[in-house]
């Protein structure tokens, strides 16, 4: 698993997506080992709105992004890392995938990015 860094610089157009109304969930499940395995609801306490949705490269999969900095894949999509136990200044608002779909990006309201992209072996 990919560790999760911190770049600080709001590059242009990561955080567009993230500006819709949250969707908000009520049950709490089992974390994002079994992905796919259940609903998003399910998976998305009610106190942690999910802010953004990015796609992996095939189209195959998906990762849904909290507030709180978790991240949920679904799918194709891997799970590499999210911010859960990290204390932010400011709320996740969106997530975008990388080219690769190898990792993805979080972006927190304050302008903070968090990379979660593997390296090649």
């Amino acid at each position: 698993m990919a560790a999760i860094v911190a770049a600080g610089l709001l590059a242009g157009g990561l955080g567009a997506g993230g500006t819709a109304a949250p969707a908000r969930a009520s049950a709490a499940a089992p974390g994002p080992e079994r992905a796919g395995a259940a609903s998003a609801a399910a998976l998305v306490p009610g106190d942690d709105p999910v802010v953004g949705v990015a796609s992996t490269a095939d189209g195959e999969g998906y990762w849904l992004a909290t507030a709180a900095g978790a991240v949920h894949p679904f799918g194709t999509a891997g799970f590499h890392g999210d911010l859960r136990g990290i204390a932010l200044t400011r709320p996740v608002v969106g997530i975008a995938a990388t080219a690769t779909s190898r990792g993805y990006w979080l972006v927190a309201a304050d302008g903070g990015i968090f990379t979660s992209e593997l390296t090649p072996r």
